[in-house]
């Protein structure tokens, strides 16, 4: 079987009049009738025969001229080693995510909870009272005007009640309507009844 008469997949010719080979480890051979062997680029890798590279997987290096992922070492706490990467360098966990030693891919910081940069953790900063923290928070949000946080933990803000208002961010309990005034469940401010000095 020559270069010239039949194309073979995962194969390349060195010379034209010669017969086709298997590509070699660490390099791609995208068209069988060519003389040219291409070299696995960073962040993939290249077993023998292959007609394109492929991804380097989480928690792996692949170099230029890979023919196998290399696996790196555990991360360190609070680090990850992001996929598709050339060398072995891990990265800080991104602020609203935790990573625990040996972390692959960052976890997302569960609701109630915020998470720093760099965080080991999901759950050693719980919210605290007058704030909210759905999934992935980097930081507590205050409860916004119209709504209160009497809890720590809270992932959602509760609504001001009849009867109450609540004038400012922050609040851990709804402000009581005056007497002879009324309040709009949500709205910040209080309205004289009429007839009422």
């Amino acid at each position: 079987m020559s270069c010239a008469s039949r194309s073979i997949t995962g194969y390349y010719c060195p010379t034209p009049t010669g017969s086709p080979v298997p590509c070699p480890a660490g390099k791609y051979c995208p068209d069988p009738k060519t003389n040219v062997a291409i070299t696995c680029p960073a962040t993939l890798y290249c077993p023998q025969g292959v007609t394109a590279g492929m991804p380097c997987p989480e928690g792996n290096s692949c170099p230029m001229g890979s023919s196998m992922p290399k696996p790196c070492f555990p991360a360190a706490a609070g680090f990850y080693y992001p996929a598709l990467k050339s060398s072995c360098e891990s990265v800080p966990c991104l602020a609203g995510t935790y990573c625990p030693a040996g972390t692959m891919t960052p976890l997302n910081c569960p609701k109630g909870y915020y998470c720093p940069a760099q965080s080991v953790s999901g759950t050693s900063k719980i919210c605290p009272a007058g704030s909210f923290c759905p999934v992935l928070s980097p930081a507590p949000k205050p409860c916004p005007v119209g709504s209160f946080c009497p809890n720590t933990g809270m992932d959602t803000p509760s609504p001001c009640t009849a009867g109450s208002f609540c004038p400012t961010t922050g609040m851990t309990k709804a402000t009581s309507c005056e007497v002879g005034s009324y309040c709009k469940p949500d709205l910040c401010y209080t309205t004289k009844c009429r007839g009422m000095p």
